[in-house]
């Protein structure tokens, strides 16, 4: 009978070979004790190891939603910083640590799990009220990558709108303000159409104009568009 060849630490797709089973007296193959990049712990054969590249449950839940219990199994939230971390931490994709990693074309988190990624202020929802919000997350102080559990709350789009900082174009740099001719004038978006709130001097004037005007249409998500920081 040939020597079986040691593949622990072998890595096969999304397999890392982690210890052998005793031998099947009925049964000549050797069995190898295998974890999966998902969590999951399986068992395999040598020769299913040629052909096996991953538990078969990870690629079965890549198209089920994902679950509280099941994100709370993979996955640690501290809501006092926001971040996530790996419970799993032996895995090639789950070195342990902060999950994630930043989307640089819009600043958000973002976290892959089980194969599908999402936006890691969604998970947080997921994570402490056992959901995903129906429409929007708004993060209050207007930075994306800030998932403290305080700085986020549910938000309809036209709320989210409102919370956001002045456009590039405005010239003026201050929200609600754009020149117009020689002077400032001032504007909101109500309903979907631009409301004309008055023309002034200043773009200082033009701008609390809008402000006092939004303060009233968005409550507590009015934004006057100046940065805030943590």
């Amino acid at each position: 009978m040939s020597a079986v060849v040691n593949r622990i630490g072998e890595k096969v797709g999304r397999l890392t070979v982690i210890a052998r089973l005793p031998r099947r007296t009925s049964d000549h193959h050797a069995w190898w004790w295998c974890d999966c990049e998902c969590g999951e712990r399986c068992i395999v054969s040598s020769d299913h190891l040629k052909t096996t590249k991953s538990c078969g449950k990870c690629l079965s839940r890549k198209n089920e939603p994902l679950t509280q219990a099941r994100l709370k199994q993979l996955l640690d939230y501290n809501p006092e910083t926001g971040e996530f971390f790996w419970k799993v931490v032996n895995k090639r994709n789950h070195p342990g640590g902060c999950a994630g990693g930043i989307d640089n074309s819009h600043g958000y988190w973002r976290i892959t799990v089980d194969g599908n990624r999402y936006r890691a202020h969604r998970l947080v929802w997921l994570w402490w009220f056992g959901y995903f919000p129906k429409e929007e997350l708004d993060h209050k102080n207007r930075n994306r990558s800030d998932n403290r559990l305080s700085n986020l709350r549910e938000a309809t789009p036209r709320q989210g709108q409102a919370n956001r900082k002045a456009k590039k174009g405005s010239h003026s740099g201050l929200k609600g303000a754009f020149r117009h001719g020689q002077r400032w004038q001032a504007a909101i978006k109500q309903s979907g159409k631009n409301v004309h709130l008055g023309t002034f001097d200043t773009a200082i004037a033009a701008h609390e104009a809008y402000c006092k005007a939004a303060q009233e249409l968005h409550g507590e998500f009015f934004c006057d568009g100046i940065p805030i920081s943590r």
